[in-house]
Parts: C-alpha cells; structure tokens; sequence
C-alpha cells in the first residue's frame, strides 16, 4: 500500500489516510487520556553522573529526587501525548522537548479558576502556528493531587497546532519580552522533591513507551553515555557526523563491507551554537533532520542495498524534494532487516566521539501498529538539524537539566 506523507513538527498528516489512520481535522490530539502514576521515594532517585576524562562516566550517583510521574503516553499520529489536568478539565499533550511553552487549542475552556492575563503573543512550530492569549489556571499532571497556579497560552487563532506542553528550557518560552514560566520548571521549583529531570523513552511501533518527569527510569541496563548540552533553549547538542556499518564507498559506488564503518558526512560546526548551525533531540518531530549532504549519502546508500539485495522499492521512497511528499509504504520484515545501521556520532562529555546507532526497524518509521506500513526516517534542511522521534526510538533519553546534558541508554529492556 502507498500513501503521500508530509513530514512535519508535532503532526502527522496523512493526505490519504485509507485503514492506516483515523484522520482526526488539522490538530491530531490523541483521543485517550495518558495511563499515569505518582510515585513517591522514601530514598531519592540516582542518576548516573558523568566522570571527568571518561568518554562516557557512570560511576558516582547523586540524588534526583523523592517522588516522580511515571506516565504511559498515549501514542496517536506518531506523538507522544500525555495528561494534565487544567481547571479541572482533563487535557492530552503533546511531550516536546522542542518547545518551552504549554500551548492548548482544544479540550480546554477557561473556567471558574481561570484568570485570562490579557496578553496575547505569537506561536510558531515547524508544523503550523496561531495567536494565543495567556491565561492562568490550576494545571497538575492527571496523577497528581497538588496543582499549580500555572501559565499557558490558549490559541485564538490556530494553523496546524495540537496542544503542545513544552519541555524544553525557560530560555525558549514565548514571548520573548515577558516568557511564560514552563510547566515542568515550575513544578520542579514548588515542589523539593521533584527532580529536574525526566526520561523518555519512545517506543515506536513497539509497546512499553513512558515518560517519567522528575526521575531516571531505573529499568535501563547497561550503559548510560551522556553528552552536554552546548546551548541551553532547545536541547542542543554537537554533532560531529554519521556513518554506516557494513558498507563502504568503492569509487562513485557503495558496496557491501562486512566488519567496516564509514563517514558518510559531516555535521557543520555549530561555532558555540551561534550561527543558526545546530543540532538539537527534539521529542516533538517525527524524522531526522540532516544536512543535505549527510541525506543524500544515506539515501545511496539505500539505493545500493536495494538494489544489491532485489528489493524492490520504488527509487521515488528516497527523495526528500520541497512541494514532494514523503511516500508511505509496506515493507516486510526481510526488506527492513536487509538495511545497514546507521549511526550519528555526537560529542560526549569529555570531548570524545560517542557513535549511537539507529536500527533500519526505527529509521523506516512505522505509522499505524501492526501496519506495516513505513517512511523513511530521514529528510535534510539547511541551519537546524534535528534528532527527533526516528532517533530517540533507539533510546532511553534522559534530559537532565540540573548537569545540562542528555544522557542515551538502552530501551531493549523497556521496549517490547
């Protein structure tokens, strides 16, 4: 089966949606609300804590805090959706580590508790924008018994944008005169025992996807390998470049190299993350988002195996062209497990190259459980290069604000 499929920040827009998917209008928010736990500690949460000079350092632990949220989020049009409870109204979510502001365009009307502030200001996201004016309410996690007096924008006028609860740092609130105080930051400020810290882990088309806001996920085994956060607004990250394992460019042609590993491009210097040239994980987008010349390795790379191997697939799956859309199509097991690993290097928290490979199961996206149905989980633009749900898929990701840095552990253990 093939369908047209545009890429794009927060939603997934299918132009055809057949069996695949429920289209669900321009905002996509999920129909359920997120399964959620509170859990206190009487011991506080550990985090591993990265050690000077070690590429990757596990081995002193610090407090994290005493008790955390551990939320199963509902997975709808490839998001990531939790719960909050805002003026006694339950409302889902998108989780964007992209983005610093709680944004509502439905589910929600003021009420009683609510204060409207009078200030309206501009939002925009990669998939859409619109106008809100901020309001204040009492706003708590669905699992939670203590709200909030928070602040948040509710769109009067809305392009393509679901409800969105930004994760990211205060820096990146709007606007950019007065921001709005994030969520999660003011939780964390109230409330001692909460660590300012969370993990996600997303699963894909897999089950056991969580997010756990204010806690490591002690079901990570194996190492955990941190790198900084060089900027601090969105999660930026440096990356140095990609390359593939099995393959190896012989003249103007790749071929199959069992045991090698070979650059296939280079990230461009983020000069400190001030020249507009950054990469950052970004919960809240579907794909990877690469320079151009990293994308049209990978996608030769992809051609070659194709064609090596009699796959079959239409050469159209590889193009990522403006005005184009990304094709959907169903692919077997045996066509995805024929694909090399990729993998993105990043530099860790001593400076060294730190390889995370993504698996070809998770770089050709699955969009429907069960369905079979994939895109291909890279496209290319040029100033910010983004790592976001095709990447993290491979992963449990901690987003430790307390150290500024990201940390990248096994998911096998989590995800089923």
């Amino acid at each position: 089966m093939k369908t047209s499929f545009n890429y794009t920040k927060f939603c997934v827009f299918l132009f055809s949606c057949a069996s695949l998917l429920q289209c669900s209008g321009s905002s996509s928010s999920a129909s359920n609300l997120a399964a959620c736990q509170k859990v206190s500690n009487a011991t506080p949460v550990a985090t591993p804590q990265a050690t000077p000079g070690a590429a990757t350092g596990t081995t002193a632990t610090a407090p994290v805090g005493r008790e955390y949220f551990n939320i199963i989020p509902d997975q709808h049009a490839a998001e990531y959706f939790i719960g909050l409870s805002i003026g006694g109204q339950n409302v889902s979510v998108v989780a964007d580590t992209g983005s610093s502001n709680l944004i509502l365009t439905e589910g929600y009307s003021p009420g009683a508790t609510a204060t409207n502030v009078g200030r309206s200001f501009p939002v925009a996201y990669g998939s859409g924008n619109g106008i809100a004016t901020e309001y204040s309410d009492q706003t708590k996690i669905s699992c939670d018994t203590i709200p909030s007096s928070a602040t948040f924008g509710v769109l009067t006028q809305n392009n393509n944008l679901p409800n969105i609860l930004g994760l990211g740092y205060a820096s990146l609130a709007s606007p950019p005169d007065a921001p709005l105080v994030p969520f999660f930051d003011q939780i964390v400020k109230e409330r001692t025992g909460i660590g300012n810290i969370f993990t996600m882990t997303l699963c894909g088309a897999k089950s056991g996807s969580t997010v756990l806001l204010g806690s490591t996920d002690a079901r990570v085994t194996g190492q955990i390998n941190y790198v900084p956060v060089i900027k601090q607004g969105y999660y930026v990250v440096k990356a140095m470049n990609a390359q593939v394992v099995g393959w190896a460019l012989q003249g103007s042609s790749w071929v199959s190299s069992p045991g090698t590993t070979t650059n296939i491009g280079e990230f461009p210097s983020d000069a400190g993350a001030g020249s507009g040239l950054v990469t950052i994980v970004d919960s809240g987008t579907t794909l990877n988002i690469l320079p151009y010349s990293i994308f049209e390795s990978a996608a030769a790379i992809m051609r070659a195996v194709n064609d090596a191997k009699g796959l079959l697939i239409p050469d159209s799956y590889w193009i990522d062209e403006p005005g184009k859309n990304h094709m959907l199509l169903s692919l077997s097991a045996d066509q995805i497990a024929a694909f090399p690993i990729i993998q993105i290097v990043l530099s860790d928290v001593a400076g060294n190259p730190l390889p995370l490979s993504m698996a070809p199961s998770t770089y050709f996206k699955e969009l429907g459980f069960g369905s079979g149905n994939r895109i291909f989980g890279f496209a290319h633009a040029q100033g910010l290069n983004i790592l976001g749900q095709v990447f993290m898929e491979n992963f449990s990701v901690q987003f430790d604000k307390t150290n500024n840095r990201v940390g990248f552990g096994p998911n096998t253990a989590i995800c089923q």
